[in-house]
């Protein structure tokens, strides 16, 4: 796993993708010190200096749910930039080279799919650890719970890898993974209003179909609110947008292995 890593790690250097998040992380910390104060302007128009912590504390810690959401953009980023990674690397051509090596197809594709999310994973981690002591350093907001934003944000990761890959191998298409991607999230995203749909619709069938495609369905969006409520320190009582999205990577990716070990290249 060490070797096909260490390649995951070059590639990401080759195709200049480090340097795409480089950028970013840069820009996200001049945004956080030129965001050190807010001006804003009372009923007179004379301009007040508000301090961002009376703002943080007015309506409940902004900066950790901006902070969240910005890790959460990193990784969408990793999702779009990785969704290629699988299906070019069983194109004609490379399979063959790959396929040859004393290394059993389920051994090939599982390093490959972790060195993936932990290469690009660390990279996640590293730019949100420069955000956070900018966000420290300038604002002095710091929280005991953070931690929950990384590690959920990489259990994200996994869950979205799981999709890219299972469309890599199934349609050996970038174009598609993505597409894949995008029609799971649309999809999740219109399922988390499943309750308010038994309102207005009347048929039991449709509506039964709709709970259950809800508990099938990775639910990403719930669970980037979940992470924002553990990182504020917050009880969280529905534990079902993670462990439920869990179960459906764990599932989708031995799928993924039971395809690619009968598919023929």
């Amino acid at each position: 796993m060490r070797g096909i890593t260490r390649d995951c790690i070059s590639e990401m250097f080759s195709r200049k993708i480090f340097w795409v998040f480089a950028v970013i992380t840069v820009l996200a910390v001049v945004v956080i010190i030129l965001s050190g104060n807010i001006s804003i302007s009372d009923g007179s128009f004379q301009e007040a200096e508000v301090d961002i912590k009376d703002i943080n504390e007015m309506i409940g810690n902004p900066i950790i749910r901006v902070f969240a959401s910005f890790v959460s953009f990193l990784v969408i980023l990793v999702v779009l930039a990785t969704a290629g990674l699988i299906p070019n690397m069983f194109i004609r051509g490379r399979a063959e080279y790959f396929l040859s090596k004393p290394v059993s197809r389920t051994g090939l594709l599982l390093n490959k799919f972790f060195g993936i999310w932990f290469s690009y994973g660390v990279l996640v981690v590293v730019c949100g650890a420069i955000g956070y002591c900018a966000m420290y350093l300038v604002h002095g907001v710091a929280a005991d719970n953070l931690i929950w934003v990384f590690v959920l944000n990489l259990v994200s990761l996994f869950i979205w890898l799981s999709v890219t890959s299972f469309a890599g191998i199934v349609f050996g298409s970038t174009t598609m993974a993505i597409v894949t991607a995008a029609l799971i999230w649309f999809t999740q995203w219109l399922l988390q209003w499943h309750e308010y749909y038994k309102e207005v619709i009347s048929s039991k069938a449709i509506t039964g179909t709709i709970d259950v495609l809800y508990y099938i369905i990775p639910k990403t969006g719930e669970l980037s609110d979940l992470t924002v409520q553990l990182a504020l320190g917050r009880n969280v009582d529905n534990w079902l947008p993670l462990y439920g999205s869990l179960i459906f990577a764990i599932v989708l990716l031995g799928a993924t292995l039971a395809i690619f070990n009968r598919k023929n290249y």
